[in-house]
């Protein structure tokens, strides 16, 4: 048996921060994100006892051992534990993207290999699921400082508002823009690679237990997710989208030291001396990638100005993880006996 799942990256355009926990069970939190069409595909292969090794990954780094305790890879280990799996496996990722870039592709690879063990187990999980197992997986058992959206929109898929209730509970809703609205920030959206790989974990450790000037720069934060909302539910232009996202990024990069570091100031400065409404980093900081925001007819001259960066495609996409491929072998590989 081999189940392919398929896990969208995502872009958040307000409200991250708001979704750590130590955050939203005191004020509540609410981000609005896209999923893009950018992926992490997870091949799942039960394997022939006959064939070495009982878990042979590819995912990121290469390991063949022959008991889940011997797993390097945190996150295959813990998720084969969560899942009670004992049975020879292949694991295999591919991204489009590499890790730290800032899209949630750790958490989407949580998801997509949560989605193809449960396919495996014959179980058919909701999103909803997934999003509450990857985030079990990744920030109780892992101890990883992290919030709550990257695997709420990896299930989900889509353009959402989220929000993260002070009882645990998560809310999420496909925003309901205008079909111009949504069309105009698709379209007016750039993405910028810039190089390098950041690590989150220094980053948002320090909001575990945010200090009073940090509680308030989150409330701030907030404030720019319910207006960008509202802005989104009216209608308005992506000047305006552009505006409050330029927003958002001003009191991002006043929540901890390093967010932004001088490679990002000088990217966002070109993107915005070259006509961009907005824009802002997205992930923790430090760098990754760098979200703009401008009419379409000024792109040509951002992507001049910011030519030594790497573009990658800004779609949304409509699905979150979803299974690409569940093939059941015809006949299981016959038994090996010794002849009388």
């Amino acid at each position: 048996m081999m189940i392919t799942t398929r896990t969208p990256l995502r872009a958040s355009f307000v409200g991250g921060g708001t979704d750590l926990p130590n955050y939203y069970r005191e004020y509540g939190g609410a981000v609005v994100s896209t999923a893009l069409r950018l992926y992490v595909d997870v091949s799942v292969r039960r394997r022939s006892a006959l064939m070495g090794p009982r878990y042979r990954l590819d995912c990121g780094t290469h390991e063949e051992v022959d008991n889940i305790g011997a797993i390097e890879h945190p996150i295959v280990r813990e998720a084969l534990r969560m899942l009670d799996v004992d049975v020879p496996l292949e694991i295999v990722s591919y991204s489009d993207v590499p890790s730290g870039t800032g899209l949630g592709s750790s958490s989407s690879f949580t998801v997509g290999l949560l989605h193809a063990l449960e396919i495996m187990l014959g179980r058919q999980p909701a999103p909803a699921q997934l999003a509450a197992a990857a985030f079990q997986l990744e920030a109780v058992i892992l101890d990883q400082p992290i919030g709550r959206q990257d695997q709420t929109i990896a299930a989900l898929g889509g353009l959402q508002h989220i929000r993260f209730l002070r009882d645990d509970r998560v809310e999420a809703r496909p925003a309901p823009t205008p079909t111009p609205t949504s069309i105009a920030l698709e379209r007016g959206g750039l993405l910028f690679y810039l190089g390098g790989q950041r690590r989150a974990g220094p980053l948002l450790r320090s909001l575990q237990t945010p200090s009073d000037a940090q509680r308030q720069g989150l409330r701030a934060i907030a404030g720019t997710c319910e207006a960008f909302g509202a802005a989104l539910d009216q209608g308005a232009k992506l000047a305006k989208l552009g505006e409050i996202l330029d927003q958002t990024w001003q009191l991002k990069r006043e929540l901890s030291p390093g967010v932004a570091s001088p490679l990002v100031d000088q990217a966002y400065a070109a993107a915005q001396a070259a006509g961009a409404y907005g824009g802002k980093l997205l992930g923790a900081g430090g760098t990754g990638c760098l979200l703009v925001l401008a009419d379409p007819k000024r792109h040509p001259g951002i992507r001049a100005a910011l030519a030594r960066f790497a573009e990658l495609p800004f779609q949304f996409s409509a699905h979150g993880s979803r299974v690409l491929h569940a093939a059941t072998p015809q006949r299981e590989h016959p038994s090996v006996s010794t002849p009388p």
